[in-house]
């Protein structure tokens, strides 16, 4: 038994020796293909699924590059919801009377986090130029509002004021108001009906008729679109567009 044993020792040291090389060989291969992959060598080509890289998806911090829309909280922003004219607010809940001809919408409110209720809901939008433009509202404790985020400028003040959209050289015209919330000022602007006498230095003007869902781009009317809701920031109030292809009385509330 130890004879074999000497004899398979012998044997297995030259397989060792020859194992060696072959590990190295193995072993500079292996390096080689590393640095190969991380010069991009592995990566598919355009007509396939290749490997390759590690991709980090943050959701919820921007937009897409045709919408444009603000990418921070309003300076001294504030919450609330407001609530349009035509709608009725009874017990903390809201209504309308939806009469279908095709179909019905309507800008409802501006602000909170979602709408419940027995009635379909979305973010009011407008498409132009082939860009996406959710209707926004701002809310703050300052009474003139100058702030620019990417592609916009906002300029309000207690004459109302517009928000301008630079790549296409949109004005939306704003109307404003003033509450006392918790002796708390707070200044709100929501888009205007009709256009003020002094525009804005653009080339497409437009308003919004909240009731009907349209909104007018240089006095010709178009229906608002139905989008999903934006990113929530402080100050900044989503708009909330309701609709049905039904008639009937509508029930719903905004949450906080």
């Amino acid at each position: 038994m130890s004879t074999s044993m000497s004899t398979s020792g012998v044997s297995h040291r030259r397989k060792i020796g020859t194992g060696t090389v072959v590990a190295v060989l193995i072993l500079a291969l292996l390096i080689g293909y590393a640095i190969y992959m991380s010069l991009g060598g592995g990566r598919g080509g355009s007509g396939g699924g290749g490997g390759g890289g590690t991709t980090t998806t943050t959701t919820g911090t921007s937009a897409p590059s045709n919408v444009l829309y603000p990418n921070a909280p309003i300076a001294n922003g504030f919450d609330l919801i407001l609530v349009e004219d035509h709608v009725t607010v009874s017990g903390g809940q809201y209504s309308v009377v939806a009469s279908a001809v095709g179909s019905y919408r309507s800008v409802v409110a501006y602000g909170g986090s979602s709408v419940s209720g027995n009635i379909t809901y979305g973010a009011a939008v407008i498409k132009y130029g082939g860009y996406e433009i959710p209707v926004v509202g701002f809310a703050s404790t300052n009474a003139t509002l100058t702030q620019d985020f990417p592609g916009i400028q906002v300029r309000l003040d207690a004459n109302g004021g517009y928000v301008l959209y630079t790549p296409i050289s949109m004005a939306v015209y704003y109307r404003h108001y003033q509450y006392n919330v918790s002796n708390t000022i707070v200044h709100v602007w929501v888009p205007a009906r009709t256009q003020p006498t002094t525009l804005a230095s653009a080339s497409v003007h437009v308003v919004v008729d909240p009731q009907y869902g349209v909104y007018y781009i240089n006095g010709a009317a178009y229906a608002l679109d139905v989008g999903t809701p934006p990113r929530q920031y402080k100050g900044l109030l989503r708009s909330w567009l309701v609709y049905t292809g039904q008639s009937g009385k509508y029930v719903f509330t905004i949450n906080p």
